[in-house]
């Protein structure tokens, strides 16, 4: 075998290696440095909190909730509510039950990510006041067939409207922030 020969076969067999080798070099993790910041979730559950108002209704100050923390239904004098929404567990749950309702409230950011932490206030048009809570980013609550004022706030904003509800018939309300 001539030189050439052996050099062509040396050339060869190691471009095979280097093309068909797995790269040993690894980078090892430093754990002597801290960890970097945990991504905040999109959502924040806040629960649902009654703020202390001259002539609030008592409501829960705390969602009720099914042994796998699903959001029950809340009995608050004789209007009946349930909120939650965040994850899709909570939505698909919620959307099951979305008939037995007749006013359906969602609450969501100008970019149209659920926003999980708006107080809600619904008031006759008299101004007494029916429930208080915070609530979202869906919140659907059986009112007796009537007119509304529901206020919405968050961030420190607030929005108010007049909303019609009959009792076999549902009406929905969006808020963006």
């Amino acid at each position: 075998m001539s030189k050439i020969e052996s050099a062509q076969i040396f050339m060869t067999a190691s471009l095979l290696a280097a093309l068909f080798t797995i790269p040993a070099i690894a980078i090892a993790e430093d754990y002597t440095q801290p960890a970097p910041p945990a991504r905040e979730p999109v959502y924040v559950w806040q629960g649902n909190r009654i703020e202390n108002q001259p002539g609030a209704p008592s409501t829960p100050a705390t969602p009720a909730q099914d042994a796998n923390n699903m959001p029950q239904m809340v009995q608050a004098g004789s209007v009946r509510y349930i909120t939650g929404g965040i994850g899709d567990e909570e939505r698909a749950m919620l959307e099951a039950v979305k008939n037995d309702y007749n006013l359906h409230i969602t609450s969501a950011s100008n970019s149209g990510e659920f926003n999980g932490d708006t107080q809600i206030s619904i008031s006759n048009l008299q101004g007494q006041s029916l429930l208080n809570v915070s609530a979202g980013p869906l919140f659907y609550v059986d009112l007796p067939a009537g007119t509304y004022k529901v206020q919405a706030m968050s961030d420190g904003r607030s929005e108010e409207r007049k909303v019609t509800v009959w009792d076999k018939k549902s009406s929905s309300l969006y808020f963006r922030w």
